[in-house]
């Protein structure tokens, strides 16, 4: 695993961690922050892409 090091471009409005080779991505995500100061991220268009960007099927 890279850490630190710029993997896809950025072109996305949110990514969550990669875990075998894919990661759930968004151009559309709301954050927000609980009663606890934690952060929430939400949208209604998630989908999965590739190491390389490319959205997967």
């Amino acid at each position: 695993m890279v850490f630190g090091q710029i993997v896809i471009p950025s072109e996305f409005d949110f990514v969550k961690w990669f875990e075998n080779g894919k990661a759930e991505v968004t151009y559309n995500a709301q954050e927000y922050l609980n009663l606890e100061d934690n952060k929430r991220v939400e949208s209604d268009e998630w989908f999965l892409i590739d190491q390389k960007g490319q959205k997967l099927k």
